[in-house]
């Protein structure tokens, strides 16, 4: 089942954006010369939650998710897009999504290692797409020509979101963190939201560029997916896998993993190293902070 929902309604009201990512059932052909090849086992998918409450609802709240499904991680580019589609067809239908459905049509075929300019929505989207010869650029090259109106919405990289913000609450131990992913740790982040969750998840895999991350990851995981048994089994290690979860039925669950990091509800409080004893089970989210009885090789100064 995919995560098109939040596994928990907290800090879900209103609107929530965030990703997951899955694996295929099948195996697909070897993909075109982008630095996203690797990931051709897998679909990432890209959620605009919408909850509201009302007195008419028969449960009390509105709630319904627009989802976008592609082979691609590119994340900042497909959030963007969700981001703009979204709130149009919750407000007016189906005809947004056969609005943009109209303007993909009319985008150039996407290839690594161009630059693009395309409409949507009324809406213009500037971006460049990676590729395997060339670095990411931290700037989309510039068009020539008059500037097209409206201003177009320029985004710096497609795949990576705002990392800073993110990895904020947990700077103090980036050396840590950094070592732990690169020797492919297990690690479960436990978030108030499925986007602080996905979020997090996300700028741990990317702390290892420009080396890829060798294993799985799921930004957003719930207790739906067919490989929840696997994952929470006690009968053998924890897998080699970075998870993003909300719900707290996994502070119990995941409680023998070695590496748990709990986010606070408040995004600008700095986390503690924890030892993994003081991880109790018996709160329904656990106190926040980085509980971890790793001890790294390199020493910062």
């Amino acid at each position: 089942m995919l995560p098109c929902f939040p596994d928990s309604n907290s800090g879900c009201s209103g609107d929530t954006c965030y990703h997951f990512r899955i694996r295929k059932e099948y195996n697909v052909s070897k993909e075109r010369d982008d630095v996203t090849s690797r990931d051709s086992h897998f679909y990432y998918g890209y959620v605009f939650f919408r909850q509201t409450k009302g007195e008419q609802f028969k449960r009390g709240y509105f709630q319904k998710s627009f989802v976008l499904l592609t082979r691609k991680p590119y994340i900042n580019l497909y959030s963007n897009i969700v981001q703009i589609i979204a709130p149009q067809f919750f407000e007016s239908g189906r005809v947004a999504i056969e609005v943009g459905m109209h303007n993909f049509t009319c985008w150039e075929p996407i290839f690594p290692g161009k630059s693009y300019q395309v409409p949507l929505l009324g809406q213009v989207l500037s971006f460049q797409i990676p590729s395997v010869k060339d670095k990411i650029q931290n700037k989309p090259k510039e068009f020539p020509g008059h500037v097209m109106a409206p201003k177009p919405v320029v985004l710096r990289s497609i795949m990576e979101h705002d990392v800073y913000s993110t990895i904020r609450p947990l700077l103090p131990h980036i050396g840590v963190l950094w070592e732990l992913v690169l020797l492919s740790e297990p690690i479960v982040v436990f978030g108030p939201s499925p986007s602080a969750t996905s979020s997090l998840v996300q700028t741990l895999v990317s702390l290892t560029a420009p080396l890829r991350y060798a294993n799985d990851y799921r930004p957003y995981f719930t207790i739906h997916d067919s490989e929840f048994q696997e994952f929470t089994s006690k009968t053998h290690a924890p897998s080699r896998i970075i998870l993003g979860v909300t719900n707290p039925y996994f502070n119990k669950a995941l409680q023998h993993w070695p590496n748990v990091i709990i986010l606070d509800s408040d995004p600008d409080k700095t986390l503690k190293i924890l030892n993994p004893k003081e991880h109790s089970s018996s709160s329904l989210r656990g106190k926040p902070g980085f509980y971890t009885r790793y001890k790294p090789f390199l020493k910062q100064r």
